[in-house]
């Protein structure tokens, strides 16, 4: 069970989303409960962006995820990623580019995702990004 809530705030070009999900995710197996592994509690994420219409478009966007149970029973840590976004619009042309995981938070910064001897090697659960900083932009074509 659980619940999302979003929210858009507008304040002349400024606009503001939130957006907050709590799960409340559990397995019932012969009597015994337990949360469902490598699933957050809470999620909250959101953009503020700042748009000149017609011109512009820039923004920053925030992720926060709680910590997760892994299988094992352990507790990951909570985390927070962050990225922005710029556009440039030109007659029939949009122009974009875009960052995430700015701070190149990763799951690697933490822990090893192999452990074990190397004969038989035992990988760890993926519970935060594995690729780190992420820069991609483009272009876009209104026909």
């Amino acid at each position: 069970m659980g619940t999302e809530t979003f929210f858009k705030f507008g304040f002349y070009d400024f606009v503001l989303f939130v957006d907050y999900t709590y799960t409340d995710a559990t397995n019932h197996f012969s009597g015994n409960k337990s949360n469902v592994s490598l699933t957050p509690k809470h999620s909250l994420k959101g953009d503020l962006l700042y748009a000149l219409p017609g011109k512009w478009r820039i923004g920053v966007d925030y992720e926060l995820k709680s910590g997760q149970t892994l299988s094992n029973g352990n507790q990951t840590p909570s985390f927070w990623t962050y990225g922005a976004v710029v556009e440039y619009y030109y007659k029939k042309f949009t122009f974009f580019g875009n960052i995430e995981n700015v701070f190149d938070y990763r799951q690697t910064r933490q822990e090893s995702l192999i452990s074990g001897p190397n004969n038989t090697p035992q990988f760890t659960e993926v519970w935060a990004p594995l690729d780190g900083f992420v820069f991609n932009f483009g272009l876009k074509i209104k026909l």
